[in-house]
């Protein structure tokens, strides 16, 4: 899908840490979660994009 290093820069762009996210990113985010030092949190959203919703205006999903 984003196979040359132009696109791939242009699709870190917008992102805050200036990389693409990878799986173990989600996993990591994930494992937190499913840890029981978690078990007291209740999240609506939780927004695993390198930063990308705290730097792009207008609403974010």
């Amino acid at each position: 899908m984003l196979a040359d290093t132009h696109t791939l820069c242009d699709a870190a762009r917008p992102i805050a840490l200036g990389r693409l996210g990878t799986p173990q990113d989600v996993a990591g985010a994930a494992a937190v979660l499913a840890s029981e030092e978690a078990s007291y949190v209740s999240v609506a959203h939780l927004g695993v994009d390198g930063g990308r919703s705290a730097v792009l205006p207008g609403p974010h999903t």
